[in-house]
């Protein structure tokens, strides 16, 4: 399935000055995905309906109820039913992961938020960025966007090294689209270790929480983060970029890590090392 839905009928009508004229776009596809684990309906997302092996698997990833995809025992899709089934090691530790609280984030596609941030240490080193790379690699997203120019109503992410792009995925809602990378990155053995996460949409609590699980230091956005996720990006040693759009950047934490001079102002405390 697409990640848009082509329709015969006028989907809206648009006007331009003088009169309402039908026209016919493409609209992201959206659907209720249910998750079951070991038998028990978990958790319904809802996503775009494309990479849903990725997305359940990192999805059980950054909420920590596997620690591998080893521990995946089995997995079925089923696009038609909009079910994925998967079966895990039974035993206490997958109780108390499945028994955690879950709440609705401010995330696009009603993004699910484990309120639990102990256990996530602090993201460590980390290389320096070079503005030229930040500016370079969100260009980059930009450019494969594809859903995003067709329908304009879709998040579009990535994870780089040094600046280069490794992955970019799609999706109606930005969590799930992170979820899908690092399901991807778990399936084909890539280390999320000392990367950028990269965003076309805004920043939230929950994305900073899973860059920081993911030991990774930098997350750039084409718009801004919201006050949580700059209040979790500083207890976790996350720098946090926005705006990034043309030749311009905001860095609202770790600013550390960006190789540039600071030309007025004070250098906010450096987490390395004390």
């Amino acid at each position: 399935m697409t990640a848009t839905r082509e329709r015969t009928e006028p989907t809206c009508y648009r006007y331009a000055g003088r009169a309402l004229e039908p026209e016919h776009r493409p609209t992201p596809v959206e659907v209720p995905i249910t998750l079951y684990v070991n038998g028990r309906q978990w958790v319904t997302m809802m996503c775009t309906p494309t990479r849903l092996s990725f997305l359940a698997l990192g999805f059980l990833y950054t909420s920590r109820v596997i620690r591998s995809p080893d521990e995946l025992l089995y997995m079925r899709v089923c696009e038609e039913d909009r079910v994925i089934e998967v079966r895990l090691p039974e035993g206490p530790q997958l109780e108390a992961a499945l028994a955690r609280p879950r709440t609705l984030t401010s995330g696009c596609g009603g993004g699910t938020s484990f309120e639990i941030v102990e256990g996530i240490e602090p993201v460590a080193g980390g290389q320096r960025v070079r503005p030229e790379d930040v500016l370079r690699a969100m260009h980059d997203l930009h450019a494969h966007a594809e859903a995003y120019r067709e329908t304009g109503g879709i998040h579009t992410c990535g994870l780089a090294e040094d600046g280069q792009l490794l992955t970019v995925i799609e999706d109606v809602g930005r969590h799930n689209a992170v979820d899908k990378i690092v399901g991807e990155c778990l399936w084909n053995g890539i280390s999320t270790r000392d990367k950028w996460l990269l965003s076309t949409g805004r920043i939230s609590s929950e994305m900073a929480l899973k860059a920081a699980s993911l030991a990774v230091p930098v997350v750039i956005s084409h718009t801004s983060p919201t006050s949580l996720a700059v209040e979790i990006a500083r207890l976790l040693n996350v720098t946090l970029i926005g705006y990034t759009r043309g030749q311009k950047f905001n860095v609202y934490t770790g600013v550390e890590r960006v190789a540039a001079p600071i030309s007025s102002g004070e250098q906010e405390e450096s987490h390395f090392g004390g």
